[in-house]
């Protein structure tokens, strides 16, 4: 990153590492258990992702808040994944998601008329509502809501090495992304 004006990026950094360690703890227990997910590991894991989402979102709020940088355009600069979905925005909202999940559920469940054995098919759906469509449109192609691990997934597709799942992955990406946003900033 550019060093001398980029005063938040230290902070970030150590705080990836710190959650990326306890991360690295929980693939451990993951890689030993013969039911990780009833374990509670994958949720464990995927609230340690989330947090670190959260972080780089914070991070990316500093940065345009300090270059006085629109945050609807900024989000779109940067390295562009498949489907062209810029990082910063699928970073976003993954943080978002993982912030108000519990907000989200609310008119996410529903549940079918009994079938013939008595028993009721409950749908999740991802919620449709103004504050969420954004970040529910760039996570649609990450999973399904209520049923995957969504930040786990995204952090997954931006990472190289699948045994090397950590958030400091996000780190290259970000760096071209202030890159953009001081080149706009510039213009």
């Amino acid at each position: 990153m550019t060093e001398n004006n980029d005063i938040f990026i230290s902070h970030l950094q150590r705080h990836l590492e710190i959650l990326d360690a306890e991360i690295a703890a929980i693939s451990e227990k993951i890689s030993e258990s013969n039911d990780p997910e009833g374990d509670g590991y994958y949720d464990s894991s995927e609230y340690f992702m989330g947090a670190g989402f959260v972080a780089v979102q914070k991070y990316m709020t500093e940065t345009l808040c300090f270059l006085n940088v629109e945050q609807m355009k900024a989000l779109e600069l940067g390295p562009k994944l498949s489907g062209d979905i810029s990082f910063a925005s699928l970073v976003w909202s993954a943080a978002n998601c993982w912030k108000h999940d519990a907000e989200w559920w609310k008119g996410a469940v529903a549940i079918d008329t009994a079938d013939s054995d008595g028993m009721n098919r409950v749908n999740i759906s991802w919620p449709e509502d103004r504050k969420s469509k954004s970040s529910v449109k760039h996570l649609k192609n990450f999973g399904r809501f209520g049923h995957d691990y969504i930040c786990s997934i995204v952090l997954a597709k931006l990472v190289d090495r699948a045994d090397e799942i950590r958030l400091q992955s996000v780190l290259p990406y970000l760096k071209t992304w202030r890159n953009d946003v001081e080149q706009l900033d510039r213009i």
